[in-house]
């Protein structure tokens, strides 16, 4: 049965049998469907696919704890509540943590929470004598309320689901799995690791133990206010999986980017361009007063060739925030400045704009002779700056670009 909000009950019946059938089935379908191979196939141009680290699900969870509302599709927690419905508006607030990553990103890839909340069962419970294990009855029925309390949240965002727009990440295909840290499935990419040492800000110390000695973690304090201490093992570990992968890492906080932004391989001539962290992304003022909706997000995504011209506004957006020292400044003085690059873009838009040609009256009347000398001459002089002249006028082309361009900049005009 296909799932719909309206076949929702029906799940409801289903035996527990089946459900360990099926969590052994999903398991089954991730192996034989999911392949490394969809990680591995190289970006094509202006295609961002960012990922966030299952190592760092606690450091996500603690920001989202202060900043959204919790949420099972990221963090350490995929069990959603259990004692009541979920509605729509809620689930839209689970979203809130992705939404503006979804406003420039082709991809987004996390941990498949959903199986996550039912690993347990489909890799270590018997279908045919769980019963006659209390552990097993628990974990379970656990499992059995967590799926069904998936499948509206799966029905909400099953479009950015099926356009690839956030993609379910079996958590098992992450290189250096099943190890918390230094992983001798990659050690020949760890040891190629290098760090540019000297290039250090002094928005980083290394911290040492009461003994003077720097703790073997390897552990870095931001001075920022707020700022947790990281391991560098572990953002080296996300740096490399990423890498191999060929996704985009996004890092829990400024200050973990940063590290991360001075690796690369012995071989590369210059560390890579980081695309961006969990936090910073907050500066661009989307929502207003109401939340980003995830109905907007679909419109938004469900045409690709708009959402390129969208995606290029939010990091061009984004740039200028931080180039003009706008991150301090409140929502409104960053909203009202994005509503007055957008314009000024949309005035440029217009001033190439055939329609603008077309309208304006000297411009139409000088068309319309030299269209009507075309056909009633063949003076060659006449011909050639008629020619000339409709040259000026914009091709299909370029106003399908003008077109994508200025729907682009409707949506955004839309969240803000």
């Amino acid at each position: 049965m296909q799932l719909k909000k309206k076949t929702i009950e029906f799940f409801q019946e289903i035996s527990s049998d089946k459900w360990v059938d099926f969590s052994k089935f999903y398991l089954f379908r991730m192996k034989e469907g999911f392949k490394k191979e969809h990680f591995l196939s190289s970006n094509s141009e202006g295609h961002l696919r960012l990922y966030f680290e299952p190592k760092l699900y606690d450091q996500y969870t603690s920001i989202i704890e202060k900043q959204y509302t919790p949420t099972p599709l990221l963090g350490e927690r995929p069990h959603p509540p259990h004692d009541r419905k979920i509605s729509s508006g809620e689930i839209s607030k689970m979203l809130n943590p992705l939404k503006k990553h979804l406003l420039f990103s082709n991809s987004i890839y996390i941990r498949d929470n959903f199986y996550y909340c039912f690993d347990m069962v489909a890799d270590s419970v018997n279908s045919q004598d769980w019963r006659n294990n209390p552990t097993h009855v628990y974990l379970v029925e656990r499992s059995i309320n967590s799926v069904i309390n998936w499948l509206p949240i799966l029905c909400e965002i099953r479009t950015l689901i099926d356009t690839g727009s956030i993609v379910f990440m079996p958590y098992y295909f992450t290189p250096s799995f099943p190890y918390s840290g230094y992983s001798p499935s990659v050690k020949k990419s760890w040891n190629r690791i290098f760090y540019e040492k000297g290039s250090e800000t002094t928005e980083s110390e290394e911290i040492y133990d009461s003994y003077g000695n720097r703790k073997p973690a390897y552990y870095f304090k931001s001075s920022g206010i707020g700022e947790p201490y990281f391991s560098e093992e572990v953002i080296k570990m996300t740096w490399l999986n990423s890498r191999i992968l060929n996704l985009s890492p996004v890092y829990p906080t400024k200050n973990m980017l940063n590290y991360a932004s001075k690796l690369r391989f012995t071989e590369d001539l210059a560390p890579r361009v980081n695309i961006a962290d969990f936090t910073s992304i907050n500066i661009l003022p989307f929502g207003n007063e109401q939340e980003i909706s995830i109905r907007d997000l679909i419109k938004i995504r469900n045409n690709e060739e708009v959402f390129k011209e969208v995606a290029k506004s939010i990091i061009a957006l984004k740039n200028m925030i931080e180039k003009e020292n706008l991150s301090a400044t409140s929502d409104e003085t960053r909203r009202l400045y994005c509503k007055g690059y957008l314009q000024e873009q949309l005035s440029i838009l217009e001033q190439k704009s055939i329609i603008k040609f077309v309208r304006n009256p000297i411009t139409g009347i000088s068309l319309s002779f030299m269209v009507g000398s075309m056909l009633l001459t063949s003076n060659p002089l006449i011909s050639l700056f008629a020619g000339t002249a409709s040259s000026a006028i914009p091709s299909v082309a370029d106003k399908l670009l003008m077109n994508k361009k200025q729907k682009a900049i409707g949506h955004i005009q839309m969240l803000l």
